[in-house]
């Protein structure tokens, strides 16, 4: 970690690999080539964004965190349609606990709102206290708690 404080800039085509890698560490159960192919789906095809904190350094851009959202027609727990939706939220080890992923959500709000969407919404996993703490601190409120059920066909 530098003595300076790491930007926050909207991802681009370029920035793809570097945010594959960012996410196979927030999602390790698919490789960074698949998260890439993703990534190029989701961005070509959909209403999905990204953003990067990151360090301008000698040697390139240094990133330490990412944000992925898009803009959803229904969210569970939400009142209003659309709605745009944190998919994703990563800051390497040493940023967290320091408000750059704070950051990153009000960019994000700033977003949504320019786009006339009045709700933000996310999710975590229910046993991931940590990630109830942050949205809490970021101002979300827990809205529903959900159990999954899958039956293949």
């Amino acid at each position: 970690m530098t003595g300076s404080y790491p930007h926050i800039i909207k991802a681009t085509s370029d920035d793809w690999q570097i945010l594959a890698e960012m996410r196979s560490q927030l999602w390790p159960q698919e490789s960074p080539s698949e998260h890439l192919a993703e990534i190029s789906d989701l961005m070509t095809h959909y209403d999905y964004h990204s953003w990067l904190a990151c360090f301008d350094g000698d040697d390139g851009l240094r990133p330490v965190g990412f944000l992925e959202a898009s803009i959803r027609p229904y969210v569970n727990g939400c009142l209003n349609r659309p709605v745009a939706f944190i998919e994703g939220i990563w800051c390497d080890e040493d940023w967290r606990r320091k408000g750059l992923a704070g950051q990153m959500v009000a960019i994000c709000t700033e977003w949504a709102k320019s786009k006339g969407i009045t709700e933000l919404a996310s999710d975590a996993y229910l046993e991931n206290e940590a990630s109830h703490q942050a949205h809490e601190s970021w101002g979300f409120h827990k809205t529903e708690t959900v159990v999954y059920f899958r039956k293949k066909l």
